[in-house]
């Protein structure tokens, strides 16, 4: 399906020939991405939890983009990740409806100071240029403040809380896991 979406880009001189190979590749990722999000947003809504879901998915999004952390090797991986991860997360959904608020915040300072830390993480595959990780560490704190000044003025909208601590909590879990796999 890629191939032809690819060549009938080539066709219509929309790319060039010589950029397929590039295009075939972003194209997969686009799907895969897509796939991803679709599968999340369905366990969600299946569970009743669309809306924590969904804010989840865009605070993991905006956290992990900069602050990194453990990365599958393969495809199958990363899906598998995937599954293990929305499904531990719709369970912590659960689970924090019966959490006092003040607990909500302590952990969420908690993980705050784990992701400060020990972000940004760079992988093998992608190593950090010690200006790139400068500017990582900033946009990831800069992040954590925006989705905290979130949860505080979502007081009343428990959903939107729980989406971003769930978050936070599982990029605190993925840097950890990606700083100890860095020390084998």
């Amino acid at each position: 399906m890629v191939e032809r979406v690819v060549k009938i880009l080539i066709k219509n001189n929309i790319i060039h020939q010589q950029d397929s190979e590039l295009y075939q590749y972003g194209l997969t990722l686009l799907i895969k991405k897509i796939f991803h999000i679709v599968t999340i947003l369905l366990l969600g809504t299946i569970c009743k939890k669309f809306i924590c879901t969904a804010v989840f998915l865009v605070a993991y999004a905006g956290i992990r983009k900069y602050a990194g952390g453990y990365h599958a090797k393969s495809s199958k991986g990363c899906y598998a990740c995937t599954g293990i991860v929305t499904s531990f997360s719709i369970l912590l959904f659960y689970i924090l409806e019966y959490v006092e608020l003040f607990v909500i915040y302590i952990i969420l300072g908690i993980c705050a100071g784990a992701i400060s830390t020990f972000s940004p993480q760079e992988t093998s595959n992608r190593p950090l240029s010690r200006e790139e990780l400068t500017i990582y560490k900033k946009k990831t704190i800069k992040t954590l403040i925006i989705e905290g000044i979130i949860c505080l003025l979502s007081l009343f909208f428990k959903e939107i809380i729980n989406g971003i601590i769930c978050a936070w909590v599982i990029e605190t879990i993925m840097l950890l896991i990606g700083k100890g796999r860095q020390k084998t």
